[in-house]
């Protein structure tokens, strides 16, 4: 038995297409563990349809804040057995859920009995999280994920890092010269960079490669912010900023509207510089302008 559950792997039907993401029904679940690890066993339509699509939109990047699809569709993941709907069921063409129908009965969801005796055993609920954060998000995202979930004291994250370029990190910050390509941040302490990332434009997880044309090196809260969609590069390398951007005026000034249409640092090998298609993608899928 034991083994069986060091061998789970969560494989949920997510809508693909290429390279676009799909975050609705990895955040939907994430919600529902953290909920379900505090004791809670139902969850109301009314309730998620807030509280998901509110997830959604912090963490889904480009993607449309609507619950309605996971809520509906998780009730087909994991053989039938992951997922149970209360209540009548009102769904249009192509097995779409009606946002009318399900405001107006508030349909009730909860964990099927032989999901709930999989997800007991705390090794298994903790693989299970770690899978939806690493096949779906970025690493800068994982600790604010787990915190409004409800997880931060509940699953412990090991990012794999299978199947990852182990030169990568090296070779973007030597491409950058060792310094933030946006604000020119280089602080040592003792020989050591503190604070000074890798960033991958397009994710990992969305097929972006490990290579320097898909790297751009950032300090963290730069990274933060590229991943966010709080920021984004044109095709031209020039810094472009999100709208709805709140906070202290001069944190922002110095943090973004600054470097606001000015050209990123750029490697000087011009070879390494970061692939357009890639910009484009993070514009696509992440960047919320």
């Amino acid at each position: 038995i034991q083994q069986r559950i060091d061998r789970m792997n969560l494989d949920l039907n997510v809508w693909k297409r290429g390279s676009q993401r799909a975050p609705h029904k990895p955040l939907m679940l994430l919600y529902a563990l953290g909920c379900w690890s505090y004791g809670t066993k139902e969850f109301d339509w009314n309730s998620v349809k807030e509280k998901v699509g509110a997830l959604i939109d912090q963490f889904g990047g480009n993607a449309k804040p609507d619950a309605s699809n996971p809520f509906v569709r998780l009730r087909k993941d994991y053989n039938g057995k992951l997922w149970v709907i209360e209540g009548e069921l009102v769904l249009g063409a192509s097995d779409n859920p009606i946002v009318s129908e399900l405001n107006a009965r508030n349909n009730i969801a909860r964990f099927h009995p032989d999901f709930e005796k999989i997800i007991s055993n705390r090794n298994t609920f903790d693989k299970i999280v770690n899978q939806l954060l690493v096949e779906h998000f970025s690493e800068t995202q994982f600790e604010d994920i787990l915190n409004a979930c409800g997880l931060s004291t509940n699953a412990t994250v090991f990012v794999s890092r299978t199947q990852r370029d182990p030169e990568f990190r090296q070779s973007v910050l030597d491409a950058y010269g060792h310094k933030c390509a946006v604000c020119d941040y280089n602080i040592q302490f003792r020989t050591k960079i503190i604070g000074l990332e890798a960033a991958h434009i397009q994710w990992h997880n969305s097929k972006g490669p490990d290579i320097v044309q898909n790297g751009i090196a950032l300090c963290s809260m730069h990274h933060k912010l590229l991943d966010y969609g709080a920021i984004g590069f044109n095709d031209n390398y020039e810094l472009i900023a999100a709208k709805g951007l709140s906070g202290s005026s001069a944190q922002l000034d110095y943090l973004i509207y600054s470097h606001e249409g000015k050209q990123m640092g750029l490697p000087r090998n011009g070879v390494e510089e970061p692939s357009v298609e890639y910009l484009r993608w993070q514009r696509k899928e992440i960047f919320k302008g």
